[in-house]
């Protein structure tokens, strides 16, 4: 499994490894210049779907094979492109479409890895944790709806 990492400096999502494309195509060409003005082949394109803990998958486009590099870089312009919004705030990020919550996760020293959170379980879990660590974890949440997430709280009507 490929550790991806957010980023907002990279024009198109790369990675180093083929595992995962769905139709690999070697007839990408062309080159990519990194960071630190090394100049790489890409030696293919594609899509790489990646499967969330909740059973969603989300389908990264036009991903180009990098062997040279050495992390799996998810571009949050590309992301915007296929109409996904990026948060990034208070140690963590967010990936949403409209409304719902996609992907989630923490940074880790100066990184944002792509851990993927199963919200449903935020639903789960949340009576039995600190209303403040809930309320950073859901993007700032206010309490009104920290306490709808709570199932004592929910109507039935609410549920279906």
């Amino acid at each position: 499994m490929q550790t991806w990492l957010l980023d907002s400096d990279t024009t198109f999502h790369v990675s180093p490894n083929s595992e995962g494309f769905s139709d690999y195509s070697s007839d990408a060409g062309g080159t990519v210049r990194l960071g630190n003005e090394q100049e790489c082949t890409i030696v293919g394109i594609n899509e790489i779907p990646i499967q969330l803990p909740n059973d969603n998958t989300v389908t990264l486009h036009q991903v180009w094979h990098v062997p040279p590099l050495k992390r799996s870089l998810v571009s949050i312009g590309m992301l915007d492109k296929d109409g996904y919004i990026a948060t990034l705030s208070d140690s963590s990020w967010m990936i949403n479409r409209g409304n719902m919550k996609i992907w989630g996760g923490y940074k880790y020293t100066n990184l944002y890895p792509l851990m993927a959170i199963n919200l449903e379980g935020f639903v789960n879990l949340a009576e039995s944790c600190d209303s403040n660590l809930w309320h950073g974890r859901l993007s700032h949440m206010s309490q009104t709806g920290l306490d709808r997430l709570r199932p004592e709280t929910l109507d039935e009507d609410e549920i279906l």
